[in-house]
């Protein structure tokens, strides 16, 4: 993340000792996607959080402008879908 947004800050809280549980697998299924739509993926890891980066980044420094960042990226990932063939994008 840092990468993509300097002024972000990372504490790793992890040791503080509280009694809070964070499941260390979360996976959602998408074999039926897989089978009905022959979905796949159109953004890799990176991409996918620069997107998330680059959202947050743009609703905390400049919120008025969020709607025009989510349309912008909405755009984006259209077309990058249809580049990579993506069935629904036909």
């Amino acid at each position: 993340m840092g990468e993509t947004w300097t002024k972000v800050l990372w504490e790793d809280c992890s040791a503080v000792g509280h009694d809070l549980f964070e499941s260390n697998l979360l996976k959602l299924n998408c074999d039926k996607a897989l089978g009905l739509i022959e979905w796949k993926s159109t953004l890799t890891f990176k991409e996918t959080i620069r997107f998330t980066v680059e959202w947050y980044k743009e609703y905390f420094e400049f919120n008025e402008n969020i709607f025009n960042k989510s349309s912008s990226q909405i755009e984006d990932y259209v077309k990058m879908a249809q580049k990579s063939s993506q069935y629904w994008t036909k």
